[in-house]
């Protein structure tokens, strides 16, 4: 919530965050996420941050939404949301 990290969904399979808390350029890269090798191999359409900015919400083309802690290090799906019968293609967090 304090605007330095900006998370960015991609068909190429990831999930990118990384740090602006050096102003506008970007610094390293905190986490890809949703990778290949994390035996996905499935577009992400949206991310959106958890309203206290811990967890980063993923949705994907197998009709899943993943939520991964993003304070842990290294960071990990901690819930697998599913039910529906084709891509998710946007997620969004209540404020309340």
């Amino acid at each position: 919530p304090d605007g330095t990290r900006l998370a960015t969904a991609s068909n190429d399979t990831t999930v990118i965050v990384s740090d602006f808390s050096n102003g506008r350029e970007p610094g390293r890269v905190l986490a890809s996420l949703g990778t290949p090798n994390a035996g996905y191999g499935l577009s992400v359409n949206c991310c959106a941050w958890s309203p206290n900015g811990t967890q980063l919400a993923c949705a994907l083309d197998d009709g899943t939404v993943r939520v991964w802690d993003v304070i842990l290090n290294p960071p990990c799906v901690v819930a697998k949301l599913g039910g529906h019968d084709g891509d998710v293609n946007c997620c969004a967090w209540s404020p309340d």
